[in-house]
């Protein structure tokens, strides 16, 4: 069974800001799709801050927020870089285990950076 994703995006009412929600369980695999979302909103607000909240996701594998950083490398011209926040300690999901990634603390990612550095919060 392939592990699925569900993404809100939320865009504030000025469009200084998108955040992309994510839930469900995120892999290696399954976090390109995530890709067209975030580019599709780097596009339309070029502008604005644009962040990937994966605190309510379960991470299916540990290489899947790196993968997702690394595929963002390449901003577009004049775009904001992508936040990715996560869990401190984001807890692995093994199917057919209820986990939860929700841990104190929080790690942010640029997109112009593969180095993860504590997130200021929401």
């Amino acid at each position: 069974m392939n592990p699925k994703l569900s993404v809100l995006v939320q865009i504030d009412l000025d469009g200084r800001h998108v955040t992309l929600d994510v839930t469900g369980t995120l892999t290696e695999t399954n976090q390109q799709v995530l890709s067209p979302l975030i580019h599709r909103a780097r596009t339309t607000f070029p502008e604005a801050g644009l962040s990937v909240n994966l605190h309510r996701a379960r991470l299916g594998d540990s290489a899947a927020i790196d993968a997702l950083a690394g595929s963002l490398q390449e901003d577009l011209p004049g775009t904001v870089p992508v936040q990715i926040t996560a869990p401190a300690h984001p807890v692995p999901h093994h199917p057919g285990q209820a986990t939860s990634a929700a841990t104190a603390g929080a790690w942010t990612a640029s997109a112009r950076s593969d180095r993860f550095a504590p997130s200021t919060g929401h």
